[in-house]
């Protein structure tokens, strides 16, 4: 009886300790993948399609792979990829003006219906579904400026993971002042002219996979940090469809920027309700569990002695 004693009140010692934050339990036993995504010079200002605030993330991601670094088991980059006609350029679609909202139809494997993209066919009498369809000024053109990575996102070699596993070494230059590593993966995605992917690892029919889920459960990744842009698309999409997918989400809300307000109102209420865990970046080293690793001060010293004290004097 003394020794469950004695484990009872350890046992709330511990509890104690995890709501303040001294300890942690969690993803930290498992691997955690940090997700970076589409940060580009298109949607950075000055950019082509530029995102509010969008260069604002650079330093938090910086610093959260300086910091944290050795506790991320892995760092995935994605990257918006268009062809130069791709269908949701509004320049594709005559009398319809910069994000505006039109439907698109596919067939039942995901053929283009609708509209004079080049890409259509006729699917009369097959159509199986019909997607909303944000139109965008052109932007992230496969090989430009605008689609490599903002040069203060620090860099240097890295693996880049193209369509469905292809690996090409030279398809886009990183921004000098992101930082990155020989180990990163980068997950393009957009890259089909007839549907557009807003999350990194479905395109927006569900039609097709990216690699990113594969490459993750490859290296036994369970939790996923999101960053980057935008909040209230790419970043929103992503999240949604890791945490369906069965991963630990958190996004880094401070660490990633929305287009609007109301979107990112809404898409933060829709992650919340889908379970997916909105943090900051302060927060991180909780997720990783090394927030204590320093020593414990404070209230959170307090809370051990007294918890060790009267555990020990009972016996």
């Amino acid at each position: 009886m003394a020794v469950a004693g004695m484990f009872l009140k350890l046992s709330v010692c511990v509890s104690v300790l995890c709501a303040c934050g001294a300890l942690t339990v969690g993803p930290a036993d498992r691997p955690v993948a940090l997700v970076v995504i589409d940060v580009q010079n298109c949607f950075v200002p000055g950019g082509e399609n530029p995102v509010p605030g969008g260069a604002d993330v650079i330093p938090v991601i910086n610093g959260l792979r300086e910091r944290y670094g050795d506790g991320l088991d892995l760092v995935v980059m994605s990257q918006d990829w268009h062809c130069a006609d791709h269908v949701s350029f509004t320049s594709q679609h005559p009398g319809y003006s910069n994000f505006e909202v039109m439907e698109l139809d596919y067939d039942s494997q995901g053929a283009l219906c609708t509209g004079p993209s080049p890409y259509a066919v006729n699917c009369t009498g097959s159509v199986a579904h019909r997607l909303n369809q944000t139109l965008w000024p052109d932007h992230c053109v496969i090989n430009t400026t605008g689609a490599e990575f903002h040069p203060q996102l620090t860099t240097e070699p890295t693996d880049l993971v193209v369509q469905k596993g292809y690996r090409c070494e030279v398809c886009a230059e990183f921004h000098p002042q992101l930082t990155t590593e020989p180990s990163d993966l980068v997950v393009q995605k957009g890259y089909r002219c007839e549907v557009d992917s807003y999350s990194a690892f479905f395109d927006n029919g569900g039609f097709r996979q990216t690699e990113l889920d594969s490459l993750l459960r490859q290296r036994q990744v369970r939790s996923l940090i999101i960053t980057g842009l935008a909040l209230d698309f790419c970043v929103f999409y992503t999240a949604l469809d890791g945490r369906r997918l069965g991963y630990d989400t958190y996004v880094v809300r401070d660490a990633a920027r929305g287009i609007t307000p109301a979107g990112v109102e809404r898409a933060m209420a829709e992650m919340e309700a889908a379970g997916v865990s909105v943090i900051r970046a302060e927060d991180v080293g909780r997720v990783l569990g090394v927030s204590g690793s320093a020593g414990l001060a404070g209230p959170a010293a307090v809370t051990v002695l007294a918890c060790l004290t009267a555990v020990l004097t009972s016996y």
